[in-house]
């Protein structure tokens, strides 16, 4: 039977009470068994797309696919004669430039689409993640630079021995000038120098832009899981 798990980290770092519920593919669960009342936001994952009239009724809300990607470390994403015109060099501390391009990242998270979070929660989740990242000894950040300009970052960790990317983002206005790529191969030469032999990524199936650049770059879709948010009626 599927069971809703109360969500520490979440409740303590937005200041209330989030729970998820985890539906497997044909998984059963009856909506009335949903304890609304002891959450104001519980994350419903599933497999496949939810149909069931009563959920609707409920007001819960897709928000997200999720999609995982994977790809072979084998496959280098440079093909390109202007690799060195930039700087790729380790970012160590937070700045407001950073800043900047970690909550670009993050232009189609649920946390940031979902109108129901009124409490900065998006700004102040996506910065926690990218100090994390500076700040824990398995994962690594790097920038893009031109001359002194930081135009794009990537963070990068170690998940079950998988080199995975966390977050990536790219200036708009330095778009279409390999930066991506130039940041690819850099994830490729972290999963290379530590042992991982693919390197896998999560972004939103609505970001057409995310989901063609990494299918173009040799990823593959491993995954989706359609997420959904059920905000405690009269919050």
């Amino acid at each position: 039977m599927c069971k809703i798990i109360q969500l520490e980290w979440d409740s303590n770092f937005f200041d209330y009470e989030v729970g998820k519920l985890y539906i497997p593919k044909n998984g059963h669960f009856e909506i009335s068994v949903l304890p609304e009342n002891e959450f104001k936001l519980i994350y419903l994952f599933s497999e496949e797309p939810l149909s069931d009239h009563k959920l609707k009724s409920l007001g819960a809300q897709l928000v997200d696919v999720k999609v995982e990607l994977a790809k072979s470390t084998a496959i280098m994403p440079l093909n390109f004669n202007d690799k060195n015109t930039y700087e790729v060099k380790p970012i160590n501390e937070l700045s407001n430039s950073l800043i900047s391009l970690v909550l670009e990242s993050g232009v189609y998270s649920r946390f940031k689409l979902d109108q129901n979070f009124i409490q900065n929660e998006y700004e102040r989740l996506y910065i926690a993640w990218i100090k994390k990242a500076l700040e824990e000894t398995n994962s690594k950040v790097y920038g893009a630079y031109l001359d002194t300009q930081l135009l794009g970052f990537i963070s990068l960790s170690m998940k079950s021995g998988i080199a995975d990317i966390g977050l990536i983002a790219v200036y708009e206005k330095a778009r279409g000038m390999h930066i991506g790529k130039i940041l690819l191969h850099e994830a490729n030469n972290y999963a290379n120098n530590n042992d991982s032999s693919a390197i896998t990524v999560v972004t939103q199936e609505k970001n057409e832009q995310a989901m063609a650049f990494y299918i173009k770059n040799g990823f593959s879709v491993q995954n989706k899981t359609y997420t959904y948010h059920l905000w405690k009626k009269n919050q």
